[in-house]
């Protein structure tokens, strides 16, 4: 099993969900379409009970995540690395362009 790393990037990411990493600009695409079909309180979720709250929302949305995050409701460490992607997009205000097609491009969130 990996160990958690010491800096969450896109390699670390990649790693973590076992894919390549234009697999994880692909979740955090799904995960942005999730973000705002479903919007959650503006939290940081640094406390313990903010964390279990975005598991629970991630748990509940895992069926509309590609499919290399699909075992993050029974796999911890996934679990975690998907709860930081999403921590990482909403703290960066990282915001995808939904296209017609699919693709996302990031930007900054004004």
């Amino acid at each position: 099993m990996t160990t958690k790393p010491k800096a969450w990037n896109l390699k670390a990411f990649a790693q973590h969900f076992n894919t390549t990493e234009d697999e994880v600009y692909t979740v955090s695409t799904a995960l942005t379409r999730v973000m705002h079909a479903h919007p959650l309180p503006g939290h940081a979720f640094r406390k313990k009970a903010e964390r279990a709250a975005l598991d629970g929302f991630l748990r509940a949305h895992l069926h509309e995540l590609p499919a290399c995050v699909a075992d993050a409701g029974e796999n911890e460490m996934r679990m975690e690395a998907l709860s930081g992607l999403f921590r990482r997009i909403k703290s960066q205000g990282m915001v995808y362009l939904l296209r017609d097609d699919g693709e996302g491009k990031a930007v900054r969130a004004e």
